[in-house]
């Protein structure tokens, strides 16, 4: 089984309304993004790993990047990026900075559409947005030519001519955005017939690898303040792009036309054709015998709504879509980007073996300051992790093992649903202040047949709702755990609903009954539900207990998943405009000072 625990992701970037400091009288700036790995936290920025740099935007402070990154990825371990926007200078020492914000990726796939935003210093949004990195099936590599397009640019006396450039977008059918930019050629100066160089792109990043699916390309007119102007476009796909190679001369009139790819206005009028002189997939896994200037079949699909003619069908087979069949087993990321949403519900170890919570040095004992202890830092720790994939951020928490008004309880509610890990804690707290008495014996197969049944329950509304639901029960305890066969029964019932259960230890006991639960050997269709920790060992790391508590909890939930055979679904409309994005915080969007050594390496400085 190949483990969803790390993931690759793919991050893309793109900014609005930045700040032009290209300086008076010299146009608008040209920004690029530099993208750095701050494995030491916010406060890490010399001690950053540069991942990338994007291509430069000419005279555009509205920038799509068409460059992405893809970035290793673990649930419960801390992946966070700076980004730093710069202006590119032609013969300067250093470039301008535009902006920096710092993103963590667990934050941007916890969001919805897996977009997240935020505000920059000097003005303007930085927008960041991963999805999961598909495999890719080869490299699109294509050369095209404009022939008579239309003018936009007729200049003084109507002397003047366009600054040709085009641009390859992705169709994101459920991103209301509609189509990305996922390649960008170098304008032409002042024709109206170009011969742009040939671009590479990757099928993953173009089309998720199915060749069927539309693709756009856009032709626009440079301008120097940004403020660049449509000529026309045409849809297509890869299929009917490696079926529309034809070979061109300088002189139009050796060209096959028939072939050609009419652009089309705003009006719906013809504002020109492109000619496809070269199109190949390179690295091709899915059909070796696709080469240059031959392709396997002409297909046309009702996405592409383009005017084509095609040639003489071949005699091979067609090129596959690549679509993803039943069986493949989906990730992680693929689930948590459909929107899969995870609940968390909190159980707490009441027993009298926590010892008397007034005493100092008990594991329930508060402070009067603001330092937690063991309970609360577990909390804080874990459950900030799984409350980032949590919308609406209210969790019930349970106790177990204390006795109210004389009765004994293995599961009781702690007030109304907390709010945040704030109101997890909150609720922790507001315990001490009832008439609970701390008791025993101390049983845990209650709240998890209690956590089984919401779990199913969750998951059934999300369902009927189009959507999909998934439960972890976090609990914690001192260890002193009786009716261990009650419990490894309950374990297995829950196994077949969508649970994972999370025991952290807490204090200085051997736990030799909690870590029997965790190698728990289960028959099919019973899952391995359970993962235990020892808090004491991981205290001392701000992400090592979250690491280690949520490490199995991806191929847990993909497990529940595809055994069920329910695919992930598909990545949930957002409109930029509705992302809101967070303000600037001095604490962490700080900017970075990159020096490029001759070897093309960087060295990283904060910018004072």
């Amino acid at each position: 089984m190949i483990s969803n625990t790390s993931n690759t992701v793919q991050l893309t970037l793109f900014a609005t309304d930045l700040k032009n400091v290209a300086g008076r009288f010299r146009g608008t700036s040209d920004p690029y993004a530099i993208v750095t790995y701050l494995p030491g936290g916010y406060c890490s920025g010399s001690e950053g790993e540069t991942l990338g740099v994007t291509e430069t935007v000419k005279n555009d402070l509205n920038p799509t990047w068409t460059k992405c990154f893809n970035i290793h990825y673990e649930m419960g371990k801390l992946k966070l990026i700076n980004i730093g926007i710069f202006d590119e200078v032609k013969k300067a020492t250093s470039n301008t900075p535009m902006g920096s914000a710092a993103f963590e990726i667990g934050d941007i796939l916890g969001a919805k559409g897996n977009i997240r935003a935020k505000r920059l210093r000097q003005g303007g949004i930085l927008y960041a947005k991963v999805r999961n990195a598909p495999r890719n099936d080869g490299d699109l590599y294509i050369q095209l030519r404009g022939f008579k397009l239309k003018n936009v640019d007729p200049g003084f006396f109507s002397t003047g001519k366009s600054d040709p450039y085009f641009e390859i977008s992705r169709l994101e059918e459920s991103d209301s955005t509609g189509w990305t930019p996922v390649a960008r050629s170098k304008r032409i100066p002042h024709t109206l017939n170009p011969r742009w160089k040939p671009t590479e792109i990757a099928l993953d990043r173009l089309c998720d690898n199915d060749r069927n699916r539309a693709v756009r390309i856009t032709v626009l007119d440079h301008e120097r303040n940004g403020k660049h102007q449509f000529i026309g476009s045409v849809e297509a796909t890869v299929n009917t792009l490696l079926a529309a190679v034809t070979s061109a001369n300088d002189a139009q009139k050796d060209i096959d036309m028939t072939l050609a790819l009419e652009l089309k206005d705003e009006a719906g009028s013809f504002a020109g054709s492109l000619v496809v002189t070269e199109a190949f997939v390179n690295g091709d896994t899915a059909n070796s015998s696709t080469r240059p200037g031959e392709v396997n079949e002409n297909i046309m699909t009702e996405d592409a709504k383009i005017n084509y003619e095609s040639g003489e069908k071949q005699d091979s087979e067609s090129i596959p879509s690549n679509q993803s069949s039943r069986s493949r087993r989906a990730s992680f990321i693929e689930y948590i980007s459909g929107g899969c949403e995870i609940n968390m519900c909190v159980a707490i170890d009441f027993s009298s073996a926590n010892g008397n919570p007034r005493e100092e040095g008990t594991l329930h004992y508060i402070t009067g300051d603001e330092s937690f202890n063991d309970y609360e830092s577990a909390i804080a720790s874990v459950a900030s992790i799984i409350a980032k994939y949590d919308s609406d951020n209210k969790f019930p928490v349970w106790g177990f093992g204390a006795k109210y008004n004389g009765e004994m309880q293995n599961c009781f509610q702690i007030g109304e649903e907390a709010v945040g890990v704030e109101g997890v804690i909150s609720s922790y707290r507001d315990v001490f202040r009832t008439d609970l008495a701390m008791s025993g014996p101390s049983v845990m197969h209650k709240v998890i047949e209690v956590a089984a049944s919401q779990a199913k329950k969750t998951h059934n509304i999300a369902a009927k709702e189009g959507g999909q639901a998934y439960t972890i029960l976090l609990i914690l305890t001192c260890g002193h755990i009786y009716e261990m066969e009650e419990t490894k029964k309950a374990l297995e019932a829950a196994s077949l609903e969508p649970l994972s259960v999370v025991i952290v230890g807490i204090g200085n006991a051997e736990f030799h009954a909690m870590q029997f639960l965790d190698d728990l050997d289960v028959k099919p269709p019973a899952r391995d539900i359970t993962q235990f920790v020892e808090f004491q060992k991981h205290k001392n790391s701000k992400y090592s207990a979250a690491g280690a508590t949520l490490e199995e909890i991806p191929d847990q939930l993909v497990d529940y998943f595809h055994g069920k055979g329910i695919p992930p679904l598909s990545v949930s409309s957002t409109k930029f405009s509705d992302v809101k994005p967070q303000e600037y915080n001095k604490e962490q969007d700080y900017d970075l000072m990159y020096d490029m050594a001759d070897d093309g390496s960087m060295t990283l400085s904060l910018l004072t």
